[in-house]
């Protein structure tokens, strides 16, 4: 029997893609959880430890889609995928990543089956498979968790009901009642796990149009049931739900730019499909400078006005004039089939997948409205539309093979698609390897944490620092998200912290940059990367310090080292002066979004201004004779101008414009908590020029007791640490 199977040629087929798979996505085992994963950990691990825990699971995805998704989905089946996951891998990434590079293997054997069921051709339907199986552009749908289990399983669904539904056209009845069943059943479980499958009321009819199998009774009883209930479930459950989102639809449903994304969203999908976003991009790049050099001026060091463009409305200049000829190529090869052929019908079925799969999209845009202006389609949303691009593909390469009389061109062909295979290979493994890159750092930096502090005490606290920022924030740990909510969720899996701790959102609701403090049930727990907010928690008196566990992670060596007895130590210096400081005097700007604290023995000898003006600070009886005055100005930062570009243009200490003469710094105040400026390198006395980028001002701190000289050239990061100035962001 086993050797039967092993010399079955389909067997081999399915070996063949599912090695395939294998092989160029082997390296995504290296990864690790990229974001979203863990707000859904969040949610549904707990429920993996209750009887009824599936059903639960169920429950929050139909009535609480607000609470998990925005109410932007309403797909029972991935959540209980989703809830099957947790309780057979937890919080163990390999499994996970494991079985998504396993059913894309099977969903790339599928695609073979279903073009091979529609040609009757072996050759076009290996093309379509090994398409499917190594395209790049989809790559985010295998690699990301979050995004495999919706995509990957729906379009494992949809494959299954299309392969079946053509399995009826073979057959010699009427209709083929069996299979008709699998594929309507294969239907809904794809439309109850991702919305995007709701092409298949486009699709399947098509299909049976196209391969002449005529309408009937028994195919119209079954499809319309299917239309009318998930219709009125995924519009009605909403209405009765009183969802929040759904009167947001009449809102954001502009007519106009609705037509507008329905007309170029396929336009978009047919380029993205077949050629890889980086070549897009790099192409882009390159004729920018050429062609709009006012937009290429921070080409170099790939500043903000050039990536705007390039990654927008230059990328647009590409991808429409592309979209025209892929559109004028593919018109005139659908011409040049005879007809009525299967073969016909199949390639004209590949187009209408492409399309008809960017058409969901356009929703998106209403429940997300700024999704709607995105140059490039997600990754992960590409992975249904290379059914269709992996059909166009293999009867293109198949008959340009056949057209081709002289072996020499013959041979051309297969070294074309030998390079065509190596760039998308190359392209994977680079993307791979970064992402394996991102999974080892954060890994180590869990992994160091849980293992130095293995059991948390009846009052723990965490605090991470980084020297280096990430994904355009300042000096942050290497995460999409908040830290603090994973060493949650991964202590929670441990059993040191109760389901309490999950349900409140203190270490979430901030995203990256959430932080803070609670205590549950007789136990507190708290994380922190900002060291303010952690010494004015421990000033407030919430924990003590021997409660606080302190790491900071070097981004350039990769290395995370304990640094709890220093950071205890600052806790204790910053507690002492600000009991000192208890009585100091405070000036508040409102309209500025800052204040600071100055002492008792000095005087506002001067203010002008709320939005733009200066305030001078003066000794009172002689108290500091070294100081002369302390000058600060403050202006209003045009919001449209980002404040690396706006420092420029400001006057040092002796008029001049600041130009390039200035350097970031970190000043150690004298709270003992530290804060970046922006510092001049020029003119007679220092300024500190401090980004309030939520408030869109700055702080112009000048010391005008200082003087600049050879022994001192260079500017100290602590001329603000004297006792006179208390600087603190705050917001109102």
């Amino acid at each position: 029997m086993l050797r039967k199977i092993i010399k079955n040629l389909y067997f081999r087929y399915f070996i063949f893609f599912i090695l395939l798979s294998f092989i160029f996505y082997i390296k995504s085992f290296g990864g690790y959880f990229q974001g979203d994963e863990w707000f859904y950990f969040s949610q549904f691990l707990p429920l993996t430890h209750t009887a009824w825990g599936f059903m639960e699971a169920i429950k929050k995805s139909l009535f609480s889609s607000n609470e998990i998704s925005g109410g932007g989905h309403l797909t029972p089946i991935y959540t209980l995928i989703w809830w099957i996951h947790n309780k057979l891998f937890g919080l163990n990434f390999f499994p996970y990543i494991f079985l998504s590079v396993f059913i894309h293997g099977i969903n790339s054997f599928l695609v073979f089956l279903f073009t091979k069921k529609l040609t009757k051709n072996s050759h076009i339907a290996i093309l379509a498979g090994i398409f499917f199986a190594v395209s790049f552009p989809h790559f985010q749908a295998i690699t990301w968790i979050m995004a495999y289990i919706p995509t990957v399983y729906s379009t494992l669904f949809v494959l299954l009901s299309m392969y079946f539904i053509a399995k009826t056209i073979d057959s010699k009845k009427d209709w083929d009642d069996r299979s008709l069943i699998l594929s309507n059943l294969f239907f809904i479980l794809a439309l109850l796990t991702k919305e995007s499958s709701i092409i298949l009321f486009a699709v399947l009819p098509i299909i049976v149009f196209l391969f002449n199998r005529p309408y009937s009774n028994k195919y119209i009883r079954t499809y319309l049931p299917i239309l009318i209930g998930y219709g009125t479930f995924r519009l009605g459950l909403p209405i009765l739900m009183s969802s929040a989102k759904l009167s947001n639809v009449n809102k954001l449903f502009v007519p106009n730019l609705f037509i507008f994304r329905t007309i170029t969203y396929p336009l978009r999908q047919i380029v993205q499909v077949f050629i890889p976003q980086p070549t897009i991009l790099s192409i882009t790049e390159f004729l920018t400078p050429l062609a709009y050099p006012i937009y290429s001026a921070d080409h170099a060091i790939r500043g903000s006005n050039f990536l705007a463009f390039t990654q927008s409305a230059g990328s647009d200049l590409i991808i429409y004039p592309l979209s025209t000829l892929f559109l004028a190529l593919y018109l005139f090869c659908l011409a040049k089939l005879k007809k009525p052929t299967p073969l016909k019908s199949t390639f004209l079925l590949g187009g209408l997948i492409i399309i008809s799969s960017a058409l969901p999209l356009v929703f998106i845009a209403l429940y997300a409205p700024w999704w709607g202006y995105v140059t490039f389609i997600d990754s992960r949303h590409l992975y249904i539309s290379s059914i269709g691009g992996g059909i166009i593909f293999g009867t293109l390469i198949f008959k340009l093979y056949n057209y081709f009389k002289k072996v020499a061109l013959k041979i051309l062909i297969y070294i074309l698609l030998i390079l065509w295979g190596y760039s998308q290979y190359n392209l994977l493994q680079n993307q791979l390897i970064i992402e394996a890159q991102t999974g080892f750092q954060r890994k180590k930096i869990i992994n160091a944490i849980k293992d130095t502090v293995p059991v948390l005490s009846k009052s723990t606290v965490l605090f991470v620092k980084s020297d280096v920022g990430y994904y355009g924030f300042n000096a942050i740990p290497p995460f999409q998200t908040s830290l603090g909510q994973i060493l949650t969720i991964n202590y929670y899996d441990k059993n040191q912290l109760s389901r309490s701790f999950l349900a409140d959102k203190y270490l979430s609701q901030k995203g990256v940059l959430s932080q803070g403090y609670r205590v549950k049930e007789g136990k507190g727990f708290g994380f922190y990367t900002d060291e303010t907010k952690l010494s004015e928690a421990y000033v407030a008196g919430s924990f003590k310090k021997e409660n606080v566990h302190a790491f900071e992670w070097k981004g350039k060596s990769e290395d995370i080292t304990d640094i709890s007895d220093t950071v205890r130590t600052e806790l204790e210096n910053r507690y002492t002066i600000i009991k000192s400081t208890k009585y100091w005097k405070k000036y508040i700007s409102k309209e500025n979004h800052f204040s600071f604290k100055y002492p008792p023995d000095m005087n506002i000898l001067n203010e002008t201004g709320e939005i733009s003006g200066q305030i001078i600070l003066m000794p009172m009886n002689g108290s500091y004779p070294e100081i002369q005055s302390v000058t600060v100005l403050f202006k209003r930062k045009p919001k449209e101008v980002f404040f690396h570009e706006y420092v420029p243009q400001l006057l040092d200490g002796d008029g001049n414009k600041i130009g390039e003469k200035s350097k970031i710094t970190t000043i150690q105040r004298i709270d003992n908590s530290k804060m970046t400026f922006m510092q001049t390198t020029s003119g007679d006395s220092p300024k500190y020029l401090l980004p309030i980028y939520d408030g869109g001002s700055y702080i112009d701190i000048t010391i005008d007791y200082y003087q600049k000289s050879e022994s001192n050239s260079e500017l100290l990061e602590d001329q603000l640490s004297f006792p006179s100035l208390l600087l603190k962001t705050v917001l109102f």
